[in-house]
């Protein structure tokens, strides 16, 4: 057992959608998104603005000299975040939330480091994951700030790596002395040999030193941007010629490239194709910058009410998780249909402003049909229709929840129709046994959205059960809108079988992190009463207690729970007693949620799997999974902690658990405590679908990112 706070995070899709960047013909980079901070001062985002637009002036000339004259900057679109409407009221409002998803490039606050950074998580000619510029960045002035931005580009664009090393590291040190030899050398790569002062770290040990290129002493020197951006000249990256790459320092580029120059992995990217390597191209300037306002949410939510729903709590479940997402998930000013499949009438449109909004929607949840046909495809095609409302287009979200599979007939028509009107559609898909990929699985990832597979058997002491899936898709769903979408984490959860006990307990911990956490007790049926005695309920942190009575717990009759809401719980062990009706044969649920308006301030994990497809007939270069796992509060990575990957088959009962790690090892974590934690699968038990779980421990901080569905 470990000691520190507990948590977990559902994620449910293979790849995140995210806004592509596009490349014209003549080279030119469009739809590079940046996303802004909301930490960042209203005051302030009017210059960071401006300065950013001079950045990537810059940059742009930069990097066309590096690429000789094959690729710029062509049009960049700031994503802003709805906090600034007031502020920036010129800013085009758009309709599209794809921009505020998965941004390349991201303006941070408060960040630990001074300099841009890109978040690399994967091998050589790899792309990376963002782009991080601290605010304070824009305050640095002089064309080495456009210059760094562009080493940065390179990295997360084309999967290059510094080529110059780090003062105290041990895989990339920034000198190494060569055995047999007293003189003291500098891992770099240049086209003409560095003047530099070295200043030792260590008197003991000759490698520890920090190079510093002596003032006025290098003006000559032109290479490589992946080495000294800090020298006046440097426009190149090292190759093969005239800028001769340097196989024989320890760089994160010799090890990770296999000793291939800088240029000879970026020209291999697909960006230059079509483009002869020293084919000259001129940059016109024509940087254009867009700006796009965050848009309020439009969610259509169409559920399923035939007989195959009614069947095992089904339709009782969805209720349950639905009025909680409404209650506590929904961003304010939400525009939501709850659609009835059974039927042809219009979704109910609500915007929610207020929990009496929230309730109305609950209120209206359809009730059970008693049929077996439901039609898929024109709940879609109606959702599709709302969503046009006061729009071009039918852009926003749809959550289709159904036991029915759509006719093969209407996929292609829909896929279309989907992509076209930027729709997202998310499925949460319930069947016993699910051995193939239903068509509505194919039509959520085509569009961008997540497939929720909810099995129903669980292994006996399993945390998990089809309610607490359904909470988790919602989640899931919640945070699809936005990146920034980060406030809320489950804590713990636990799911109470009949036979498992009558006196029930659940122990679990809270951190200063957390501003508030509530603890749900559900279930199947709770709405035709409680199975849990009310006066025998007790939350306690061993110094004091909370039951019936206390202003802390209720009733939630929306929800059907009964809810503890505890403020400021500090750093606390605590348990939940509660002790179950006889002759209540349902599970009971205990779900555990934090959440901290301070988004940053809370410890959040994103979970996901790559998966890598070779040739028939070849060998592949890697195992083709990896799970990876990024564990951060705010911007600092979560160190001295122990991840594990548990993969659970649903239908079988196999489970097979895995140590990711943060190492820095190079395969395939290739950067050691960023917070990044990585690890090759290779040996499937079957195919079938799968439910990750990555379960981080530390002493300070224990994790739980869980339940992630993966097709093996």
């Amino acid at each position: 057992m470990f000691s520190g706070l507990c948590l977990q995070f559902i994620i449910w899709t293979y790849v995140t959608a995210r806004a592509n960047i596009l490349i014209d013909s003549d080279g030119g980079y469009k739809n590079v998104v940046v996303g802004i901070d909301p930490k960042i001062p209203e005051s302030k985002i009017g210059n960071h603005l401006k300065e950013l637009e001079i950045l990537f002036d810059n940059a742009s000339k930069i990097l066309n000299a590096a690429t000789r004259d094959q690729t710029f900057f062509k049009e960049i679109v700031f994503a802003i975040p709805k906090k600034y409407r007031s502020t920036l009221p010129e800013v085009q409002r758009i309709s599209d939330s794809s921009y505020f998803v998965n941004p390349d490039v991201v303006l941070t606050s408060d960040d630990p480091f001074s300099g841009p950074y890109a978040l690399q998580n994967d091998g050589c000619g790899k792309s990376g994951l963002r782009i991080h510029i601290p605010e304070e960045f824009l305050s640095t002035k002089g064309t080495e700030r456009a210059k760094s931005f562009v080493k940065e580009w390179a990295k997360y664009r084309y999967g290059v790596f510094d080529e110059s090393g780090f003062a105290g590291d041990v895989l990339y040190p920034a000198c190494y002395v060569i055995p047999g030899s007293n003189s003291t050398r500098v891992t770099d790569c240049a086209d003409k040999d560095v003047v530099y002062n070295l200043r030792q770290t260590s008197k003991r040990d000759p490698e520890s030193c920090n190079p510093v290129p002596v003032y006025g002493k290098n003006q000559l020197v032109t290479s490589s941007l992946m080495s000294r951006t800090d020298l006046p000249q440097v426009t190149h990256f090292c190759d093969d010629g005239t800028h001769p790459h340097n196989r024989n320092v320890p760089s994160k580029q010799n090890l990770l490239c296999k000793e291939q120059s800088t240029w000879k992995i970026i020209s291999q990217h697909s960006d230059f194709k079509f483009k002869p390597i020293r084919k000259a191209r001129n940059v016109k300037d024509t940087l254009t910058f867009k700006y796009i306002v965050e848009p309020d949410v439009r969610l259509i939510v169409a559920v399923d009410t035939s007989n195959a729903m009614v069947n095992e709590d089904r339709l009782d479940m969805v209720r349950n998780a639905f009025s909680y997402f409404v209650l506590y998930n929904l961003p304010e000013f939400s525009v939501v249909g709850l659609k009835n499949l059974k039927n042809k009438e219009g979704p109910l449109l609500v915007t929610v402003k207020t929990p009496a909004d929230a309730e109305q929607l609950i209120d209206s949840f359809p009730e059970p049909y008693g049929e077996e046909a439901v039609c898929i495809h024109c709940g879609i095609e109606q959702a599709l229709q709302t969503l046009k409302t006061n729009s071009e287009i039918s852009q926003g979200h749809i959550v289709v929840i159904s036991a029915t599979d759509i006719d093969e007939s209407r996929v292609a028509g829909l896929e279309n129709v989907l992509q076209k009107n930027k729709a997202t559609l998310h499925v949460l898909y319930f069947r016993k046994r699910l051995k193939a990929a239903p068509l509505l699985q194919k039509l959520a990832f085509v569009s961008g959205g997540s497939f929720f597979y909810i099995p129903e058997d669980f292994k006996s002491g399993s945390s998990m059960s089809s309610l607490t899936l359904i909470y988790e898709a919602f989640r899931s769903i919640y945070e699809s809108f936005s990146r920034t979408n980060k406030n809320h984490v489950l804590v713990e959860q636990k799911t109470f079988t009949e036979d498992s006990c009558t006196t029930c307990t659940l122990s679990f911990q809270s951190d200063t992190s957390m501003e508030n956490f509530q603890v749900l007790l559900t279930g199947p049926k709770f709405l035709f009463g409680p199975p849990v005695i009310r006066d025998k309920t007790v939350l306690s942190n061993g110094n004091q207690n909370f039951s019936a009575g206390h202003s802390s717990y209720s009733y939630k009759i929306k929800i059907a729970a009964y809810v503890f809401t505890i403020k400021n719980p500090k750093s606390n062990e605590w348990s939940l007693t509660f002790e179950r009706r006889s002759g209540y044969d349902k599970p009971v649920v205990v779900i555990v949620r934090a959440s901290n308006s301070k988004k940053d301030e809370i410890v959040h994990m994103k979970t996901w799997i790559d998966m890598e497809e070779s040739s028939k007939g070849t060998i592949p270069r890697r195992p083709p999974v990896t799970f990876y796992s990024e564990v951060k509060r705010g911007h600092l990575p979560i160190l001295n902690a122990t991840v594990s990957a548990i993969l659970y088959h649903p239908e079988s009962g196999e489970e097979v658990k895995l140590d990711l790690m943060d190492r820095g090892d190079g395969d395939p974590d290739i950067t050691g405590y960023d917070g990044i934690f990585s690890r090759y699968f290779s040996e499937v038990p079957g195919g079938g679908y799968y439910i990750l779980t990555a379960v981080v421990e530390s002493h300070s901080f224990g994790i739980q990112s869980g339940e992630l569905l993966a097709v093996l």
